[in-house]
C-alpha cells in the first residue's frame, strides 16, 4: 500500500469532524491524475455536486471546483 492509499483510507474512516456521519472522500480521476504527478492541488473539500455524484475528483465534473481548475489549466496553457 502506498502513502496515498493510506491517506485515503484514513480520511474515509475518520469521524473526528463529523462523528456518526458518512462523508464523501472521492478518488482522483485516473484521466486527470497519476501516481507520478509533480503537483497535487489540495482544496478544502470537493463539491458534492460533482465528486459527490461521480465518486471521483475530475475536471469533467459539473461543479465550481472542476470549472475553476479547467479554466486555470486553460489559462496556464495559453500563457506558456
Amino acid at each position: 500500500m502506498n502513502s496515498f492509499e493510506e491517506l485515503y483510507i484514513s480520511a474515509r474512516t475518520c469521524n473526528r469532524c463529523y462523528p456518526g456521519k458518512e462523508i464523501c472522500v472521492p478518488q482522483p480521476d485516473t484521466k486527470n491524475a497519476s501516481g507520478k504527478a509533480d503537483i497535487l492541488f489540495v482544496a478544502e473539500r470537493p463539491g458534492r455536486n460533482g465528486a459527490g455524484k461521480t465518486g471521483v475528483i475530475s475536471f469533467d465534473n459539473d461543479d465550481p471546483t472542476a470549472n475553476f481548475f479547467r479554466e486555470c489549466f486553460r489559462t496556464f496553457r495559453d500563457v506558456h
